[in-house]
């Protein structure tokens, strides 16, 4: 079943095309490999219900009938000072998507990714507020899961999320 993108839409299950994936990938060099169309469209679906379940955005949605997070009513401008239109998908969203489904297309689960990271020490205190993790030597956090992160840090509320500059939960 094709993708439905349309800003706003009540059935809406994608931010970004599956061609506009493609060629994200390619000119990122990033290879899935030979997944075919569909499942990439499922893997799409799932980065799209990822972001939105995992990520407080800024603003309110746009319509209270749309099926996604994005396009939202945003009173503040972006990082760069212009203005986020309630029709318009952020790039930086969409690319934030497309680097989610290549995890998704490669055979990893984001919730578990962490490319080989060998976590040594977790901790989380509650209060106050805590958390800890220490990595064994050269190991580190997932680059895609940095990327996520770097690519939201614009339109995410402070401390949302995963990845580099968010919060993250590591399971010992």
């Amino acid at each position: 079943m094709a993708l439905v993108t349309t800003p706003g839409s009540p059935t809406a299950d994608s931010y970004g095309t599956l061609a506009d994936f493609k060629t994200y990938t390619t000119n990122m060099g990033l290879d899935y490999g030979t997944v075919a169309d569909d499942a990439l469209e499922a893997d799409m679906r799932r980065a799209t219900a990822y972001l939105d379940r995992t990520y407080k955005f800024i603003g309110t949605r746009a319509q209270s009938d749309q099926a996604l997070q994005w396009p939202r009513l945003v009173t503040d401008n972006d990082d760069d000072g212009f203005n986020i239109p309630d029709t318009t998908i952020p790039q930086q969203v969409i690319d934030a998507q497309f680097e989610v489904a290549f995890v998704y297309a490669s055979g990893n689960d984001l919730l578990a990714y962490n490319d080989g990271a060998e976590i040594k020490v977790s901790e989380v205190r509650a209060g106050p507020v805590s958390s800890k993790t220490e990595y064994v030597s050269g190991s580190q956090e997932s680059s895609e899961v940095a990327a996520i992160g770097h690519l939201l840090s614009g339109y995410v509320v402070a401390g949302s999320g995963t990845g580099s500059g968010f919060t993250r939960v590591s399971r010992a």
